[in-house]
């Protein structure tokens, strides 16, 4: 996972941030990257019941 986040992700920023002409729109893509992490995290922490 740090390899994407590190490799992948920043480099998307930078291009995202080149192409709106502003760094806080680039700043959405950490946060869609922390949300997706947390959607997993919800559905594989249920516990399975017998």
């Amino acid at each position: 996972m740090t390899i994407i986040g590190g490799g992948i992700v920043t480099p998307v920023m930078g291009f995202v941030s080149d192409a709106a002409g502003n760094i806080p729109t680039a700043e959405l893509i950490p946060a869609l990257c922390f949300a997706v992490i947390f959607i997993f995290a919800r559905f594989r922490s249920q516990t399975a019941t017998n």
